[in-house]
């Protein structure tokens, strides 16, 4: 065998048992393997689970915050994207291949094996994102399977104050570029042009494409971004139930209950993926929504860059899991059990990877191994990653990149 792991905890089955790995796939579990294989690791009073998956990240504007202190107080969503516009005006491909590759070696040596990252595209930064995105996806090809979004950071359509610029066929044109996912930045309090209309331009673009859709949704402190309903009805009018994920949508916290709980049943009936962002702080009603069954994500979302206000910023999905148990007031095992989900399970059902993903025989062996006694350790102490495999290499050990 390629890789045998000994003595650990198999998390979905609740026994110690050992591991084997041949050919990028998990051959073998048992109590215990006899043979011997190339690499053998010891994961006594560890947890074996599988790898995390990262459905948010912002690879291409990463590691700029430092950038961003040159351009005065940073405080409010219009001094974010104010001071983020003057800083992509100097991105270069390169540049932008570099820090991605570095937050894509992060996030495996954290225990990442999968992640999904919105890419912008628009009049300022043109395709340069994209293309060094692109780059650093093929350069991490071994170690981290990345898919990508192209994103309207900066609006829809234009508006006369250039406050809202015309990124639409930008985003068009990214999907021909060969990214892999729709996406969008529906927000009728930031934006002036019409959210259902994007919506609608959305949902017509992914189907050319047979893409699925991934958009930052109603982030707002208020009840007037309030389109979630209407993504739901869309979805299931296009046949697109499970393909589409809204992130944030906070304005959901801030509408009446009544019409909250209408559309939690819309996006369950929908099926869509919410994906939750913990570093924002100001969420989205995560626990109405999973108990009422939706697939609910956790990504790590922006990091060290002009739209951080509070964040770790070394893309560790442990860290994203104990911000959220802890806005969330959760603790209890079951709780948490929830919140390890939600890095994991769900968030592979929502980027459409769950086939082959979980420690089980036949399965893909992108795998954690986590210092911890249970998943409450785990998050709350943040535990160690003892072991990190992707595709049956070892790609990370105790925290360091191996690859």
């Amino acid at each position: 065998m390629d890789i045998i792991i000994r003595n650990g905890m198999i998390y979905e089955r609740g026994e110690v048992m050992d591991l084997g790995i041949m050919d990028g796939k998990i051959v073998h579990l048992a109590s215990h393997i006899k043979e011997k294989a190339r690499e053998e690791i010891y994961a006594t009073g560890c947890i074996v689970a599988p790898g995390f998956v990262d459905p948010h990240v912002h690879m291409d504007k990463c590691l700029t915050m430092d950038r961003a202190r040159n351009e005065g107080e940073v405080r409010t969503l219009a001094d974010m994207i104010r001071v983020q516009r003057r800083m992509k005006k100097a991105f270069t491909v390169e540049d932008v291949k570099a820090r991605a590759i570095a937050v894509a070696r992060m996030a495996v040596a954290n225990g990442t094996t999968s992640t999904r990252t919105y890419v912008e595209a628009d009049p300022i930064v043109e395709y340069r994102a994209v293309e060094g995105v692109l780059a650093a996806k093929e350069a991490c090809r071994a170690i981290l399977d990345i898919q990508t979004i192209a994103f309207p950071q900066e609006g829809w359509l234009a508006n006369a104050d250039d406050w809202e610029l015309e990124s639409k066929p930008f985003v068009i044109h990214a999907m021909e570029l060969g990214l892999d996912a729709v996406g969008g930045n529906v927000n009728r309090a930031v934006w002036d042009s019409d959210p259902e209309k994007q919506v609608d331009d959305l949902f017509e673009c992914a189907r050319k494409h047979d893409a699925d859709i991934a958009m930052h949704l109603d982030n707002a402190y208020n009840a007037v971004a309030f389109t979630l309903p209407y993504v739901a009805k869309k979805a299931m009018e296009c046949g697109y139930q499970g393909r589409v994920s809204v992130d944030h949508i906070v304005s959901l916290a801030l509408v009446p209950d009544r019409v909250a709980h209408q559309a939690i049943d819309l996006v369950r009936e929908a099926r869509l993926n919410v994906c939750v962002l913990p570093t924002v702080i100001r969420l989205t009603r995560v626990a109405e929504l999973m108990e009422a069954g939706v697939n609910v994500m956790l990504g790590t979302d922006n990091l060290r860059d002009g739209f951080t206000h509070i964040g770790h910023g070394d893309a560790d999905m442990l860290k994203s899991m104990l911000l959220l148990s802890q806005v969330l007031n959760f603790g209890f095992e079951d709780e948490m059990e929830r919140v390890f989900q939600a890095g994991t399970y769900n968030a592979a059902k929502g980027m459409r990877i769950a086939e082959g993903y979980g420690i089980a025989e036949g399965n893909r062996a992108d795998i954690v191994v986590l210092e911890a006694a249970s998943i409450n350790d785990a998050i709350s102490r943040i535990a160690r990653r003892r072991a990190v495999v992707k595709g049956g290499r070892l790609v990370a050990q105790n925290g360091t990149l191996q690859a």
